[in-house]
């Protein structure tokens, strides 16, 4: 395998990578990382729990005050043969403008 065709295709990061433990915000644990703020690195969310202007929208941005938020999306299907969901990809843009994970 050619290496310099790799470093072609992968460019350098432009933001840090996050050390530390991070866990999955759930909707049962709102409150107690509003009001406690446990000693967590960074949180992770599945992106389409977010699309639009729900009521977990507001409480993501409020969360994301005090932590880092890394977006897992699971609807988009990248693994099969289906073409790329545009309205899918759109709401994930405005979620990632929101966020900014």
């Amino acid at each position: 395998m050619n290496t310099n065709s790799l470093s072609q295709h992968n460019p350098p990061l432009t933001t840090p990578i996050i050390s530390g433990v991070g866990v999955g915000l759930r909707t049962p644990h709102y409150s107690e990382f509003i009001s406690t703020r446990p000693d967590v690195a960074w949180l992770e969310v599945h992106s389409e729990n977010y699309f639009g202007d729900g009521p977990g929208v507001a409480v993501l941005e409020k969360i994301r005050a005090d932590y880092p938020i890394s977006l897992h999306g699971v609807g988009l299907s990248l693994g099969s043969a289906d073409v790329l969901d545009d309205h899918h990809l759109k709401q994930l843009q405005q979620l990632i403008a929101r966020v900014s994970p």
